[in-house]
């Protein structure tokens, strides 16, 4: 088997010799020799252009898988910024609603007062004492109309006696003479029972209003008082 082989080997190697010395010397071997580079070159050109095509839709695939992925988690922002805005609006609004509570509350608090002590009806007023503020005001009318009266005296004077008379002129008086006119009698009548009225109102009206006073100071319940006495009369 092994003497075989070498023989086979070597009849290959003496055919592979004659064949490639007449192929050197045809020229048609020649031109399919210089077509098979051609296209040899050819498909080793094309396998570029194969590789780099090959290349080329990896690497779209690629960025289409990429933009396949960014637009998934565009679509899944998008989503969630509507879902955080609407609770964005959501809280915007309940805060301006608790802002608007918290000042309406703050209104009321400042509206709100607190009474210390009930409500109560004085025993008796702080001021004037109406008791003493009556008296002055009695005697001081009483002062003001004898200072009017003594004041019309000296401006008009009248002299009763010749004496007074004597006195104011200087002179000796010889004599007087009486004379009484009806109309002066009943005029100085009716100026005294003028003043008497006068006077008896006005003291009237100071002692009722001391009575009223004393009995509103001791808590006197005059209505009550004045039916009682109306019902015994």
């Amino acid at each position: 088997m092994a003497k075989n082989k070498h023989v086979e080997e070597q009849l290959n190697k003496k055919a592979r010799h004659v064949l490639g010395k007449n192929m050197m010397e045809n020229k048609y071997i020649q031109d399919l020799k210089m077509a098979l580079n051609r296209a040899e070159a050819k498909v080793g050109s094309l396998q570029t252009k194969i590789s780099f095509t090959e290349q080329q839709i990896k690497t779209l695939r690629e960025e289409l898988n990429t933009r396949l992925t960014v637009e998934t988690e565009m679509q899944n922002l998008n989503r969630d910024y509507d879902s955080i805005h609407t609770n964005y609006k959501t809280l915007l609004e309940r805060r301006e609603q608790a802002a608007l509570s918290q000042s309406v509350d703050n209104e009321s608090i400042a509206l709100k007062f607190r009474i210390a002590e009930p409500p109560n009806k004085p025993l008796k007023p702080s001021s004037p004492n109406r008791l003493i503020l009556s008296t002055i005001v009695l005697f001081s009318g009483l002062a003001l109309g004898f200072s009017f009266a003594f004041g019309l005296f000296y401006i008009k004077p009248t002299f009763m006696t010749t004496g007074q008379l004597r006195e104011a002129i200087g002179l000796p008086v010889l004599g007087s003479v009486s004379f009484n006119s009806n109309n002066s009698i009943l005029n100085n009548k009716q100026h005294v029972m003028l003043f008497t009225a006068i006077s008896s109102g006005l003291l009237i009206t100071y002692v009722g209003i001391m009575i009223f006073e004393f009995m509103r100071v001791k808590q006197v319940n005059i209505p009550n008082l004045l039916h009682s006495v109306y019902d015994r009369l």
